[in-house]
């Protein structure tokens, strides 16, 4: 049985594959997991644009400074939904 984007969102922060430091980062990556797509390939587009605009406008500096970190909590992500759904 699959994790709840939760349990698989905690799983992945205390790995390190989802940075702990981003601002609200389980809040939302949390939800973009939750999120409904028609298909992976959607998933994979409205994970990766949905946490990139986040951080891009409500943390402009951060986006900006930080986005490696920010790319690796996308790709965490993506990784995450595509094991799951």
């Amino acid at each position: 049985m699959a994790p709840t984007p939760e349990r698989a969102v905690n799983e992945r922060m205390a790995s390190g594959e989802i940075p702990k430091t981003l601002p609200f980062v389980r809040r939302e990556t949390v939800k973009v997991l939750k999120a409904g797509y028609p298909s992976q390939e959607r998933a994979d587009e409205g994970i990766s644009r949905t946490l990139r605009d986040f951080y891009r406008s409500q943390f402009p500096g951060d986006y900006m400074s930080r986005r490696q970190e920010v790319e690796k909590a996308v790709n965490a992500a993506t990784d995450i939904y595509r094991r799951n759904v």
